[in-house]
């Protein structure tokens, strides 16, 4: 089958050891699952050569200038601000969490001095035409310009693509293939280019990119357990939830070495939507239960809510209406913590609705 599975199972076989025993013997047994979906669903994906980045989901480019201390505050700052924006939250906070993305597309805009400043103000007020004519211009001298550089050229590509990402997944797609074929060998590119087509709704490509990095051999764990969260993710949204459970699982043992809680929680709370499609509601809550116990080391008060909201929506399907309202509650208060005051709306909506009507047909426990 390939030395990437071989690969694959190795990983996978040395890192039961550090997981607890259910989770290590469900994903021994649908461990073949997975190469069969690889197989049968998009085939080995383009490989990648041997080369790859030190860092495990970073864009590569040439090594940056440090920003002083006085740019690395307005970096932060910016980015802090993107995250709390409403209509981009749950992106901005998604390309932070997986790769540190967002980071590197701001810090990008404030080394390029007034010029870059002027973007960034007029980006945190949700203007992201200046800060797109900006980068594409950089885009245009690392690509065309005598100081061009295929790396260069890729990092500046993604560097568009992310903020093209927040308002248009399909341009972004667009922009990250571009980057691919400037720097093929990039997995932190191949896997932007798969988180891209996940919120575009591409699926066929995001299973494409990210078989393209399982093809390759890579023995880095985050990058193994992006890969499979992302395809897991394609399989659950087209409705192959054995896939999907093998994906989502095997990326579980992978990340269970890391020391980042926000992979785990993701994967957790998309294995409890894998047992809810299958009508089973006792299992997805014993696995949401997970993601719940992760909440306090995820240090984002925001993606607790969010993990909050569903577990509420799951006690509601249940028929428990007093469990619904205690998660909701929760979340809510969060959401108030963070400056959401829509998304706390939106959940007291929710509560007074639930309390009004029952679930018409609650989710059967099995």
């Amino acid at each position: 089958m390939g030395a990437w599975w071989e690969s694959l199972r190795r990983q996978t076989m040395d890192g039961m050891s550090s997981v607890d025993p259910v989770t290590a013997l469900s994903a021994f047994v649908v461990l073949s699952i997975l190469v069969v979906a690889v197989l049968v669903v998009g085939g080995h994906g383009r490989r990648l050569r041997s080369a790859a980045p030190a860092s495990s989901l970073a864009v590569p480019s040439p090594m940056p200038p440090p920003l002083s201390v006085d740019e690395a505050a307005r970096s932060a700052a910016t980015v802090a601000a993107l995250r709390g924006m409403p209509r981009v939250s749950s992106r901005s906070r998604r390309l932070e969490e997986q790769g540190g993305h967002l980071t590197r597309m701001v810090s990008a805009l404030v080394r390029l001095g007034p010029t870059g400043d002027r973007a960034l103000a007029a980006l945190v007020q949700g203007e992201t035409g200046p800060a797109l004519t900006v980068l594409a211009t950089t885009v245009q001298n690392q690509t065309q310009g005598r100081a061009r550089s295929k790396d260069g050229g890729a990092g500046a590509l993604c560097d568009l693509a992310v903020l093209a990402l927040l308002d248009d997944p399909a341009a972004a797609v667009a922009a990250i293939r571009r980057a691919t074929e400037l720097a093929p060998n990039s997995f932190g590119i191949w896997h932007l280019l798969g988180l891209a087509a996940v919120e575009a709704g591409d699926w066929g490509q995001a299973r494409a990119a990210s078989e393209s990095v399982l093809a390759s051999g890579d023995s880095d764990k985050e990058r193994l357990a992006g890969a499979l969260g992302l395809l897991g993710e394609s399989h659950l949204a087209e409705g192959r939830l054995d896939q999907a459970e093998a994906c989502l699982r095997i990326a579980l043992i992978h990340q269970a070495g890391l020391e980042a809680p926000g992979g785990r929680a993701r994967y957790y709370q998309m294995l409890s939507d894998v047992y809810q499609k299958r009508g089973d509601g006792a299992g997805a809550a014993g696995v949401l239960s997970r993601a719940l116990a992760l909440g306090p080391d995820l240090g984002d008060r925001e993606s607790m809510a969010e993990l909050e909201t569903a577990a509420g929506l799951l006690a509601h399907q249940r028929g428990g209406l007093p469990d619904a309202c205690r998660h909701w509650a929760r979340a809510r208060e969060l959401f108030q913590a963070v400056g959401r005051a829509d998304r706390a709306a939106e959940i007291g909506q929710r509560m007074t609705a639930a309390l009004r009507a029952p679930p018409s047909n609650p989710l059967e426990s099995r």
